[in-house]
């Protein structure tokens, strides 16, 4: 037996297996340790396999997307509209069209246009990337909780996202539950969100 590179990742390095030294053929583990390391490296969950490393990192990839576009849109996966997203509600100022997600703190211009379709923009879309647009990041009052500008006291839009959250949840459930609530001690609103642990 030898250990040889089977492929290299994207990050450059090698994944390495196991083949006999004189036909050059895979060795097959059907049990043991070395079969369980190999299904944790390499399970993906597809046509009976184990889910290993990778088909968790997929599962968060899709989380993460399917954060974005709910939040941002309004729409599930499929691209139904569900309800308001971000980008449809006003910030304080009366600014529209902008997202709360994008990808490693892109503006929410750039994000849009960096893909031809809605689609295949949240596709580039991954849970290593996911971020705060750099409009809400840099500047918080770009929060876009109002259905209409110039409204004080108008939170629709974000009333309208935690319905859309919701909606995503009850067929995807990736969370526990979402709670709104106006505190006047604190004087402004807040979400809660807790994951229930599907991952």
């Amino acid at each position: 037996m030898e250990v040889y590179t089977k492929e290299t990742l994207s990050d450059g390095s090698p994944q390495w297996d196991i083949r006999w030294e004189g036909n050059q053929n895979p060795v097959e583990f059907n049990e043991g340790t070395i079969n369980s390391a190999l299904d944790l490296r390499d399970g993906t969950g597809t046509n009976n396999t184990y889910n290993g490393i990778p088909y968790y990192l997929n599962e968060l990839d899709t989380f993460a997307q399917d954060l974005a576009r709910s939040f941002n849109e309004g729409m599930d996966s499929e691209g139904n509209i569900l309800g308001d997203g971000h980008r449809s509600g006003y910030t304080e100022n009366g600014e529209t069209d902008i997202c709360f997600f994008t990808i490693n703190n892109m503006d929410s211009t750039d994000f849009l246009a960096s893909a031809s379709t809605l689609t295949e923009t949240y596709e580039t879309i991954s849970a290593l990337n996911i971020s705060l647009s750099s409009d809400v990041e840099d500047t918080p009052e770009s929060i876009a909780v109002a259905s209409n500008p110039n409204e004080e006291g108008n939170s629709e839009t974000i009333k309208s996202i935690i319905d859309v959250l919701a909606k995503v949840n009850s067929h995807k459930r990736y969370f526990k539950r979402f709670t709104y609530y106006d505190s006047n001690y604190f004087g402004d609103r807040r979400i809660l969100c807790h994951t229930n642990g599907k991952f």
